[in-house]
């Protein structure tokens, strides 16, 4: 049975590629800026959100007039971080800082690992 299950993802893959670009790019997009942009931590699935759609905001934006390399897929990641860096400032502007009066966590400061 397992065997089936190999020979029905290629089509899979094939028919839903885009869409699985899209959230690899989109989560590589979000954890970039996350860890550029300082101040709040958002967690896994809200920075894959965030990637996304600051990746689609940037594609949108930047993606006819920036080519900085020739490589579709590296010049849509560099979009789609910048899109996501300039969603990650947005939301840590609306969100302020934490209302239960604990310091945030600085996510840069390695001692307190």
């Amino acid at each position: 049975m397992g065997h089936l299950l190999l020979y029905a993802m290629p089509p899979f893959i094939e028919e839903h590629k885009e869409l699985i670009t899209t959230i690899i790019i989109g989560a590589i997009a979000g954890y970039l800026a996350q860890f550029i942009v300082p101040g709040r931590g958002f967690g896994l699935l809200s920075t894959i959100i965030i990637g996304m759609l600051g990746g689609y905001l940037g594609n949108y934006f930047l993606g006819q007039y920036l080519h900085l390399t020739h490589y579709q897929l590296l010049d849509r990641t560099i979009c789609a971080t910048i899109g996501s860096m300039a969603l990650v400032v947005v939301l840590n502007l609306l969100l302020g800082k934490p209302r239960d009066g604990k310091a945030e966590r600085d996510v840069y400061d390695w001692e307190n690992e």
